[in-house]
């Protein structure tokens, strides 16, 4: 990975840092289904999660 890459991920990774999203239900069950939500984060996937992910390795 270029520096410039890495510099310009770890920019992103501070803004998205700064605003953090809980995770919630993005999709509920039908009633009286046993099924359970679908859980997420509804953040940029392209943008934040790549990101994200540079400052954990």
């Amino acid at each position: 990975m270029s520096k410039r890459k890495k510099q310009i991920q770890g920019a992103l990774g501070k803004v998205s840092s700064m605003y953090p999203s809980k995770e919630r239900p993005l999709a509920v069950p039908p009633a009286g289904s046993d099924l359970k939500p679908v859980m997420g984060d509804p953040g940029i996937p392209y943008l934040a999660t790549p990101s994200r992910r540079s400052r954990t390795r």
